[in-house]
Formats: C-alpha cells, sequence, structure tokens
C-alpha cells in the first residue's frame, strides 16, 4: 500500500505522517526531498520557469518580510502551486518502483495535488493507493500554532522578523487550501480539516489511514 498525504504548507502532513509510519511500521519520505532531486536534473535556465516559489526565495534572500512585502499570499500560494507539478513524474516513479517491489511507503508534501491522486488510483487500484488531503484554512489559528512551536528553524518564525508577515504567510496557506479543497472536490479526493483540535483530526486521519490497512 502507498498512502499519499498531500495537504498546504504546515498543515499537518510531516506529523501525521510520522505517526501513521509509526503505528503501521511504515517508513516515509517528504515530496520535498524528491524536489530537490528534480531539480538537480534542470537546466539552470528553466529554474525560473518551474521554480516560481524558489526564485521568489531567491530574490528576497529568504526573508519571509520581503517575500510577503513584494509579493501577495495568493501569487506566493500559485507559485507553489506551479512549482509542486515539477515533482509529480518523480513521485510516479517512485510508487511504481514501490507497488512492483510490493513495499509499503507514506509519500507526503505539498506537491501531492488531488489531481495526482486521482491518476495513480486510478492507475494501481485503490487497494494500492490510499490518498487523503489535509485543508487549513483558519488563518488565527495558523499563526498562534506556529508561534507555540518548539522547532527553532521552523522557516515561518525564524525567516520572519515582523509578526504581522505571520498573518500573511497564514493567507497564503489558506489561499492554498482553498485551492486544494477545491481540486479534491473535483478529482474526489478524501480531505479532513486540521483547523481547531489539532489531536482530534490527527485522530481522524490516523482512523482513515488504519481503516484501509486492516481490510
Amino acid at each position: 500500500m502507498i498512502y499519499l498525504i498531500g495537504g498546504a504548507p504546515r498543515s499537518g502532513k510531516t506529523i501525521l505522517s510520522k505517526r501513521l509510519g509509526k503505528t503501521l511500521g511504515v517508513s516515509w519520505i517528504s515530496s520535498d526531498t524528491l524536489e530537490s532531486v528534480v531539480k538537480q536534473y534542470i537546466p539552470k535556465e528553466k529554474h525560473n520557469i518551474h521554480f516560481p516559489k524558489d526564485r521568489f526565495r531567491t530574490l528576497t534572500e529568504k526573508s519571509n518580510d520581503n517575500m510577503y512585502n513584494n509579493n501577495s499570499p495568493k501569487e506566493i500560494a500559485a507559485a507553489y502551486i506551479k512549482q509542486a507539478e515539477i515533482s509529480w513524474k518523480a513521485v510516479e516513479t517512485l510508487v511504481e518502483c514501490m507497488i512492483t517491489d510490493q513495499e509499503d511507503l507514506i509519500i507526503e508534501g505539498h506537491q501531492i495535488h488531488p489531481k495526482l491522486m486521482q491518476e495513480l488510483e486510478e492507475r494501481y487500484g485503490k487497494d494500492k493507493i490510499k490518498s487523503l488531503v489535509l485543508i487549513k484554512n483558519n488563518i488565527d489559528d495558523i499563526v498562534t500554532t506556529a508561534r507555540q512551536g518548539k522547532n527553532e528553524n521552523d522557516w515561518f518564525i525564524k525567516r520572519t522578523a515582523n509578526p504581522e508577515t505571520h498573518f500573511k504567510i497564514a493567507q497564503m496557506i489558506s489561499e492554498y487550501s482553498i485551492y486544494l479543497e477545491q481540486e479534491s472536490t473535483k478529482h474526489k479526493t478524501f480531505t479532513v480539516s486540521f483547523d481547531g483540535n489539532f489531536e482530534e483530526q490527527i485522530a481522524k486521519a490516523l482512523d482513515y489511514f488504519l481503516s484501509s490497512a486492516k481490510k
């Protein structure tokens, strides 16, 4: 079984993947890693086309304040969405290899979109692919959760000097979630809102995956 977990940045994908992996004894990988590998094989003159979010980061010296002062949350969400597509072939190849070898794997990341999920489900069957999209729309909740985090290397906090920028980042996450929610409806992908009580939503997502694992 291949477990696909998509969602906007900071929606809980990594935490869910770690808990699911620990429960099932299954390894997990972030599609950010696959994206980094893919980038090495794309000619540098095409990076601005295929990696628009990275371009924003470079132009603003990796400062969230500069990035969100120069670009709207909607523009940045669109850059994330565009950049996600460059990793799809790598995800498809990895899924094919794992299914051929009859291995289980969890793949998580904002690059895992409902369209890709549906294509893989149709190709290999829902007995081999189990997909879930995490949605997070509550801007105040996104900011509060981020500020309470204990990870000193968290890009949300570390790269931000102006607290007001936190709300712009949260708006970007909400924009991304709105897009994924619309795509999930179009491609018939199951979603879980991670607004509200985080542990309750984690439990709901785990139940969704574990119910199929027991069959």
